[in-house]
């Protein structure tokens, strides 16, 4: 799917008749995650997706079993860092970071979740404020298996969606629910 076919995709999700935003707004997560699945090689569970609240707490949209769990933005997370910076994270080398066990621990995967070897880590923005983080990992046992590097491009191809469908989606978000 390209980015143009994802965007009229989300423009029918955003009219659906579900009349909760919050509602539809996760099935649009659910709709990126698999788009940048596909277009990152990676696999639907190694796609997170986090709201940040006016609390500064990090709330999971993605993965979808953990979407009711809001974790505190400590001072050395990744998480935290992307939202403070504004600035996308790329780590090819993430068995150094030592912040992922929330992340590891994730129960809506048929198999044992493996540890996140790589990752890219993005701001989400609407009209130049951020209110969420995206996360697309590789998990393996061991660096070697987790298949090839994340690059530069990628991180940028990444940043273009988001600043494309972050507007759409923080629309819906805003939406009152009923």
């Amino acid at each position: 799917m390209t980015l143009p076919d994802f965007v009229v995709l989300l423009g029918m999700l955003e009219r659906s008749p579900l009349k909760e935003g919050q509602k539809r707004f996760e099935q649009m997560a659910v709709a990126l995650r698999s788009f940048l699945a596909e277009t990152f090689a990676v696999q639907e569970y190694e796609v997170s997706f986090f709201v940040i609240d006016q609390e500064k707490n990090a709330r999971f949209v993605l993965p979808t079993i953990l979407n009711k769990t809001r974790i505190p933005l400590y001072n050395s997370t990744v998480t935290r860092k992307v939202y403070e910076s504004g600035a996308p994270m790329l780590s090819n080398t993430a068995s150094d970071v030592k912040r992922f066990s929330i992340y590891e621990r994730m129960k809506d995967v048929p198999q044992k979740v493996l540890p996140i070897q790589k990752f890219m880590a993005l701001p989400v923005r609407s009209d130049g404020s951020i209110y969420g983080v995206l996360w697309v990992n590789r998990r393996a046992e061991t660096f070697e298996q987790a298949g090839p590097d994340f690059t530069q491009g990628e991180l940028d191809t990444a940043a273009q969606i988001l600043e494309t469908v972050g507007p759409i989606m923080h629309r819906v978000l805003d939406q009152p629910t009923d």
